[in-house]
């Protein structure tokens, strides 16, 4: 069983979700892989691979074990490395675990099984199983939205005290949910937000902190709003500007539309994976006029050379 005192911080704070370059033949950009992660460091307390916005569903096992040693090879002592180990079932993630225990992870991060609806019982049953398994401390990952199954607080309320489970990011965009899984969690249990709309109602609920897409780009501006969550003039015009700048969403959705703003900043991320198309021409030239005037407020990474 794992040691949840083994990892080097708590979850908490700003994590990025970090894109995955992948070449049009279907390998790792590592070398824009690194520099992306080399940029995120100076923003955030913790970096997040094989997420939704790595595309973790979609990626060959190959890829995946790429991404995990070099990401590893880059973070250690310097931010928290969050890997996504989630698979559709739970032999598919007992196999995950095994990939990734002598890897550099702080934290593996877990979904429910998906696509069959699950009982909370056999919800219960099933993630208390991995947490009996697991080499590092496991964060779990509620994002019903995907994977069919919902960690309600009443679930959590039966899996939080295991002393492998630190914490839950939670993507479900449900906020009455999320106020449910603060006042179920057990003392030292981190709540984390992973819809960026959510950020600062979820602070003043009492939120750790958030996992959030858009710091792939604006890492600077998503840091300023986590950190005020005590200023609520400041909270609320952060999160306005953040709600503003998630505009880029309705060119492409998730995947396309953060890589093509790390393209327009000079990061050769590629394209998402097939079958989804990468943004259009059209789209691409609104998300460049937004980031235009993000850039001069001061809110996104600096550009690649």
């Amino acid at each position: 069983m794992a040691d949840p005192l083994s990892a080097r911080a708590v979850p908490g704070g700003l994590v990025c979700p970090v894109v995955t370059p992948v070449s049009p033949e279907g390998k790792l950009e590592a070398e824009v892989f690194a520099r992306h992660l080399d940029s995120l460091v100076p923003h955030v307390e913790g970096v997040f691979v094989l997420g939704s916005s790595g595309e973790h569903p979609w990626l060959p096992d190959e890829v995946e074990r790429e991404v995990v040693v070099l990401a590893g090879e880059q973070l250690p002592g310097r931010v928290t490395l969050y890997v996504g180990a989630g698979q559709a079932d739970l032999d598919g993630t007992l196999r995950a675990f095994e990939r990734f225990a002598d890897s550099a992870a702080d934290y593996l991060v877990i979904t429910p099984p998906t696509y069959f609806p699950l009982s909370d019982t056999e919800l219960v049953d099933g993630l208390l199983t991995l947490a009996d398994r697991a080499p590092r401390p496991v964060l779990l990952y509620n994002i019903p939205q995907f994977a069919g199954n919902a960690i309600s607080p009443e679930v959590l309320r039966e899996v939080a005290p295991h002393p492998a489970v630190v914490g839950i990011k939670d993507s479900s965009g449900d906020l009455t949910r999320f106020a449910g899984q603060l006042r179920a969690r057990p003392p030292g249990f981190r709540v984390l937000q992973g819809r960026d709309h959510l950020i600062a109602p979820s602070l003043r609920l009492g939120a750790d902190g958030a996992v959030a897409g858009l710091a792939n780009i604006a890492a600077p501006l998503l840091r300023e709003l986590v950190a005020a969550r005590t200023d609520d003039r400041r909270l609320d015009a952060l999160q306005a500007e953040v709600d503003e700048l998630a505009g880029i969403f309705s060119y492409g959705g998730l995947v396309a539309a953060l890589k093509a703003g790390l393209e327009l900043r000079g990061l050769p991320v590629g394209s998402p994976r097939r079958p989804a198309r990468p943004a259009s021409s059209a789209a691409r030239e609104r998300i460049a006029a937004m980031l235009q005037d993000f850039d001069r407020r001061g809110h996104l990474i600096p550009e690649f050379a």
